[in-house]
């Protein structure tokens, strides 16, 4: 985000004691320490613990505000999720401590953190939500960019069930959530950091797409975590009746495993070799194919 306005990307980050650092980008592409964002009475922003915040214009009056999560006290319900004006000053990032809005009710978990993407596809954002024990959560705007409105929020899913980075998929909780268009196809996608340090990729499906295992409509290809002890697991949806050649290659081009006509729905590959780091799963039919990078561990 380029919170100073100057062009060039910069950086605002928690630390875990509850302090916010912010990093202004060089042209050079190096970082330099800026300061902290602050009250308007000089007083440094922080949270308890584990502070998490992203810099958004909430109220659309051209200021960047800061939504601001982590937790205020270290019990499995004592998270913080708050929204804090801006106020417009020459000297950095200044914030309206009077005027916070708490959102503590949509997410009052340990460790949350919260950002802001348009998961629904509406023209508004909408609030991701992680937290320590694993699970990412949706809130809907259902107000606008200038006036957004938040009552609830609820578990994501993916399709093999509940986005959680502990017991669906390993990673030792603490969901860190990111909303960008990971794969560039008009469609966000969401990104899931977790204790472990592994980063998860759930792509986003167009609203009007059909991708029904055995449906005439659309295909899909996604992994279902890494590849891990010679396992793949992946979702192929194709349309009914229809298969798909699947291959595993390496960085280097190497065809690590083929399997042919393979039909749509969940299902596992065994991927013998000495697969490891960054690695390609591609499905192709008659005339198209699709790809999803993974990670062999």
């Amino acid at each position: 985000m380029d919170w100073n306005s100057d062009g060039i990307p910069d950086i605002i980050f928690g630390q875990r004691r509850g302090g916010i650092e912010l990093y202004a980008g060089n042209v050079d592409g190096t970082l330099r320490f800026a300061g902290h964002p602050v009250y308007t009475d000089g007083r440094e922003i922080s949270t308890s613990y584990n502070s998490s915040p992203w810099l958004v214009d909430w109220n659309g009056d051209g200021v960047l505000d800061l939504l601001l999560a982590g937790y205020l006290t270290d019990t499995l319900h004592g998270g913080r999720l708050a929204v804090l004006p801006g106020i417009p000053s020459p000297d950095g990032l200044v914030f309206d401590e009077t005027g916070c809005i708490d959102l503590t009710s949509l997410c009052d978990l340990r460790r949350t953190t919260a950002q802001t993407g348009d998961l629904d596809g509406d023209g508004d954002w909408d609030l991701v939500l992680g937290c320590e024990s694993g699970e990412v959560l949706y809130s809907e705007n259902t107000g606008s960019d200038g006036e957004p409105r938040f009552t609830s929020s609820t578990l994501l899913w993916c399709e093999s069930g509940p986005v959680d980075v502990f017991t669906r998929f390993a990673g030792c909780g603490r969901a860190r959530p990111t909303v960008c268009d990971y794969d560039s196809d008009g469609t966000n996608d969401l990104l899931v950091g977790c204790h472990a340090g592994w980063i998860y990729v759930f792509r986003g499906i167009p609203a009007d797409a059909d991708t029904t295992a055995g449906s005439t409509g659309g295909r899909m290809l996604a992994v279902q975590g890494p590849l891990s002890r010679g396992v793949l697991r992946y979702f192929l949806a194709l349309p009914a009746g229809e298969c798909a050649d699947l291959a595993v290659v390496d960085t280097a081009g190497r065809v690590l495993a083929q399997h042919s006509a393979r039909p749509g729905g969940s299902g596992s590959l065994e991927v013998p070799g000495d697969a490891e780091g960054i690695c390609f799963l591609s499905a192709a039919w008659g005339g198209g194919s699709c790809s999803r990078r993974l990670l062999a561990l």
